[in-house]
């Protein structure tokens, strides 16, 4: 898929023969010591990584943005496909960079990753240190996030039914009850 001018597509798809499978990714890294050990031949070790299973343990997920489609209530201008349908938008208030799809990416289907780069990993008289909050995870990415800015394809209508929508409450919206 190709972007056009107003319109962005992110997307993510997992390796299904090792993304969430932690037997998976051991069995994976002790073939690659293997090849680099001259256990294997590079055939080899390719042709058992191929044989390993696949399973679907991670959707895969695409962002799109695009003022050309945003159709109200039908087609959110920014939403995402989680999973294989082509048909589940799943409505989104704001645009997102690269860097901030790529951060969310990471914090929800590499938690361990995640969590060894967040400051709230650390005992609590660490976290509000200046180094703890320059290099958190959560930190570049709220900040990532900040700078994306809104998405300005969502009427009013839309804004009171489910949307993703990080940083509302800082803009001081109040949805009705």
């Amino acid at each position: 898929m190709r972007s056009q001018p107003g319109e962005q597509i992110l997307a993510y798809y997992p390796n299904p023969r090792l993304s969430g499978s932690t037997d998976a990714l051991h069995t994976f890294y002790e073939l690659e010591k293997e090849r680099d050990n001259g256990d294997l031949t590079a055939d080899e070790f390719d042709e058992l990584v191929a044989c390993m299973p696949a399973r679907g343990y991670i959707p895969r997920v695409r962002f799109e943005y695009s003022e050309k489609q945003y159709r109200p209530v039908r087609h959110p201008g920014a939403h995402f496909h989680i999973g294989m349908s082509g048909e589940d938008r799943w409505c989104s208030g704001r645009k997102l960079s690269p860097k901030s799809f790529g951060f969310l990416m990471t914090k929800f289907y590499y938690p361990d990753i995640w969590w060894s780069g967040s400051r709230f990993s650390k005992p609590e008289n660490e976290q509000e240190t200046l180094t703890a909050l320059s290099t958190c995870f959560d930190e570049r990415l709220l900040t990532s996030i900040k700078g994306d800015g809104v998405s300005l394809f969502l009427t009013d209508y839309e804004k009171m039914g489910f949307h993703m929508s990080a940083l509302l409450g800082q803009q001081g919206i109040k949805l009705p009850a």
